[in-house]
């Protein structure tokens, strides 16, 4: 898990420090076992203007360790308040639902947040063949 905020900012960025964390936890474990990056804000579009606003910041440069670093097998991120799921640099990238409110998609009204909606939350697996499931939940 890394920490993706910066201090009075709504966008995101990974520190150098964070890289080389990243880099040095992963060579501890040697390249033989699986590992998911968890960090709050996307690297990627999610086409709704409120958390394509605030993205994280150089999604080149974490396109390039996830090129080095084969035994990451996935990226979990929160932010959108709207669960989501896609690809980042060809792997998995799953984004978490909200858990003070949900995000309404462009075509659900005008309001941004939907303050009445459920909270959720996600289970993930990441098994021995380095496959990503995740499952869903919603508390009501």
């Amino acid at each position: 898990m890394c920490d993706s905020s910066i201090p009075g900012e709504d966008e995101g960025a990974l520190a150098d420090e964070t890289y080389a964390w990243i880099e040095e936890t992963l060579d501890e474990l040697d390249g033989d076992v699986p590992a998911l990056l968890a960090f709050h804000h996307p690297p990627v579009t999610l086409h709704h203007p409120l958390p394509d606003g605030y993205r994280l910041g150089d999604p080149g440069r974490l396109a390039a360790l996830l090129e080095r670093r084969p035994e990451i097998a996935g990226i979990i991120t929160g932010h959108a308040h709207s669960p989501a799921a896609t690809t980042f640099a060809g792997r998995p990238l799953v984004v978490g639902p909200g858990v003070t409110w949900t995000l309404r998609l462009p075509w659900e009204g005008e309001e941004i947040a939907d303050r009445a909606a459920p909270v959720g939350f996600a289970f993930h697996v990441l098994d021995e063949d380095r496959r990503l499931t995740s499952h869903f939940r919603v508390v009501v």
